[in-house]
């Protein structure tokens, strides 16, 4: 009895078309177009969280040194160790609270010495020279500004983010005539220590201010309150 032979089919491979891996190339480069740019902002929303965070213990540091010393807050900028960056080192004590994580300028390293200009060109945060450390003694420094002269201080800019430190621009003081001395580098806007320690995230027109751009209120309400 002879077994019927039956013929063994061929195998049919089967793969992907050009079509189909082009249709596969252009959803994965939509995904990617759409995901890269959240990822970027999440990037940028932790580096603004860590800088509020900054201008918090610098915040909590003058706070501190206005108990220590019958309300009085430190010179914004002065001589030798009058430097607001120099006067509330011992309540911080850390170089890196001074530099913004955004900022594409850091320096390596702040040398916290005495006898050193980097906690004064190096710092990426600036204070309101408007307010603490415009008018002058007889002595040629600052005149310290005293907590009580100051009547709406969650209102008064104190500290916030600024510029890298050329001969033209200053990076450790900044004033309300000096507006190119800060540095909108967290979405268009910067993060703000007010005169009672608390921070908040402002759009640039927040405290942009000149002679030839009307301001909705008056600059004194920001930058100055006499």
């Amino acid at each position: 009895m002879h077994k019927k032979v039956v013929p063994c089919r061929a195998w049919k491979h089967s793969g992907f078309t050009l079509i189909e891996l082009l249709v596969v190339i252009a959803i994965v480069a939509i995904l990617a177009a759409i995901l890269f740019p959240v990822f970027a902002r999440a990037r940028e929303n932790a580096r603004r969280a860590s800088c509020a965070s900054n201008l918090r213990q610098l915040g909590l540091a003058i706070m501190q040194y206005t108990q220590d010393y019958d309300e009085y807050y430190p010179r914004s900028s002065a001589s030798g160790a009058y430097y607001w960056t120099w006067t509330i080192w011992p309540y911080i004590k850390s170089s890196q609270v001074f530099l913004c994580p955004s900022a594409p300028d850091n320096p390596a390293t702040l040398d916290a010495s005495r006898t050193s200009t980097d906690l004064i060109r190096g710092v990426r945060y600036c204070m309101n020279n408007s307010s603490f450390g415009s008018a002058a003694t007889a002595a040629g420094y600052p005149a310290p500004q005293k907590l009580s002269t100051i009547p709406r201080p969650a209102e008064l800019i104190m500290l916030m983010d600024s510029q890298l430190y050329t001969p033209s621009n200053t990076s450790y003081y900044c004033d309300v005539d000096n507006n190119t001395s800060t540095a909108p580098r967290h979405s268009e806007g910067l993060n703000v220590t007010f005169a009672d320690g608390h921070v908040k995230w402002v759009k640039q027109e927040f405290y942009l201010y000149s002679l030839s751009k009307a301001q909705t209120l008056p600059r004194w309400r920001f930058w100055e309150q006499k």
